[in-house]
């Protein structure tokens, strides 16, 4: 029995003093994500009920539904090209929904005079939303116009940027994938 010895472990048998530290910290933790999240819930609620999403009007799924969809055309294609100070328009593919906004893509003017490639754009009543500078809510109404495709007013490309343009087309060059002949 001379060969045994006792090895000490130094601290065994006591708790480490950092700990209650560590659960302190551990626990203000969630405190202040659950407080965060709370704070988070709240202002979205608050948007929702400031913001209510627009009522939308179904047209009539007729032809005289779609009669009225082509004459709002007429009168919004004009309209377009006056804001984007363009004598002719180069759309991309352009469609109406059933509540009667027309959306799709136009080759528009940037901020320093120059042509910035397909641009996507939508209508609501008198008012235009474009993807350059686009106002806070641009993205919830295109989401809307994509989900919504109902009546198709011009075929185009829907290939955003300078590759969607007519002069793009004979210039950008699909990589990853067999050309067509």
């Amino acid at each position: 029995m001379k060969d045994q010895f006792v090895l000490r472990v130094v601290g065994a048998g006591r708790r480490p003093r950092g700990r209650v530290l560590v659960v302190g910290i551990d626990l203000l933790a969630v405190i202040g994500m659950a407080l965060g999240l709370s704070i988070f819930v709240a202002d979205v609620t608050e948007m929702e009920i400031a913001h209510p999403r627009p009522r939308q009007v179904r047209l009539p799924d007729t032809a005289l539904g779609r009669a009225a969809v082509v004459e709002n055309w007429k009168v919004v294609e004009p309209r377009l090209a006056r804001r984007l100070k363009l004598r002719r328009l180069e759309l991309g593919a352009v469609w109406a929904t059933r509540s009667g906004k027309i959306c799709g893509l136009v080759n528009g003017w940037g901020g320093f005079g120059g042509l910035v490639g397909m641009t996507r754009f939508y209508t609501d009543g008198d008012d235009f939303g474009f993807s350059v500078n686009p106002p806070a809510d641009f993205y919830a109404h295109w989401d809307r116009c994509e989900a919504d495709r109902w009546q198709s007013l011009h075929d185009g490309s829907e290939e955003q940027g300078f590759c969607g343009t007519r002069l793009g087309r004979t210039r950008c060059r699909v990589v990853g994938r067999e050309q067509e002949p």
